[in-house]
């Protein structure tokens, strides 16, 4: 199974969110060409503060 981080691989993120995007587990991905949206459910050993993270 393929991490966050190599699905988005054209993604850079700063520090602070590769930290958190590589605790992340059992991505699951939706994709809408169409509309260029995608959707992802991402699980984490523990609580993300928002205020680290936002995208």
């Amino acid at each position: 199974m393929k991490t966050v981080l190599e699905i988005l691989n054209r993604y850079q993120p700063d520090s602070t969110a590769r930290a958190i995007l590589e605790r992340a587990e059992n991505p699951v991905v939706r994709a809408d060409k169409e509309n260029r949206a995608l959707q992802m459910e991402l699980d984490f050993p523990r609580l993300v503060d928002k205020e680290d993270f936002t995208a």
